[in-house]
């Protein structure tokens, strides 16, 4: 099934003259483990650390970062959306692990051939459209917290960090079913960031097997 892009949405995006920042993703949301993760960071990081933690309901997976694209453009990246989601069932995620990156702290996803191949598809999928496609390899995260100060070496000392990864590297935060596909606007405004859902691609649920004989 696939949801009609929203008319009133799109037309007022269209009134829009500045480039859109696009994402396309999946929604994650804040299960008491995660919950009880970001509740660790914010009291025992966020200060020390110079992380600002993610808004709850700003949880996500990134499938394509589209980046700066004109109003005009989103009709074309929800066609995409729904020709290369057309036949995708709907799958299931592990959630697993925490790293970090330079200017970032994440939970992280087990290997999944269907996401992958998903983000692999979208990637080339829309390049005839002028977005140019990913070259670094794809790694699933839910980014937990933004470090708010100059990026610092992922080699570099942290003490306040180091801790905190070690405690949770293994850590496993449950699984995550993937029943949708999104295309978000991100804005950033003086209270952080906001996302708006410009489109909804809802997957094919998958059918039950019969009981054996």
């Amino acid at each position: 099934m696939r949801e009609a892009p929203d008319e009133a949405l799109f037309g007022a995006v269209a009134g829009n003259a500045r480039p859109l920042r696009l994402f396309i993703g999946v929604a994650c949301p804040c299960t008491p483990a995660i919950a009880a993760l970001l509740d660790d960071l914010h009291n025992s990081l966020e200060g020390a650390a110079g992380l600002r933690v993610v808004a709850r309901q700003n949880l996500h997976i990134t499938l394509k970062f589209i980046g700066a694209a004109k109003a005009s453009a989103v009709p074309g990246i929800v066609n995409v959306m729904q020709q290369a989601l057309a036949n995708q069932r709907s799958f299931e995620l592990q959630l697993q692990g925490a790293g970090r990156f330079e200017s970032a702290l994440w939970l992280g996803v087990a290997p999944n051939a269907t996401l992958t191949a998903l983000a692999a598809k979208l990637n080339e999928a829309l390049a005839p459209l002028g977005f140019a496609p990913e070259t670094k390899p794809f790694r699933p995260h839910l980014t937990l917290a933004r470090l708010t100060r100059t990026p610092i070496p992922v080699g570099a000392g942290l003490p306040a960090i180091a801790p905190w990864l070690t405690k949770h590297h293994q850590s496993h935060w449950g699984h995550l079913p993937v029943t949708a596909i999104h295309l978000y606007r991100s804005d950033t405004l003086p209270d952080g960031v906001r996302y708006t859902v410009l489109f909804t691609a809802a997957l094919s649920a998958v059918q039950p097997q019969p009981a054996a004989p």
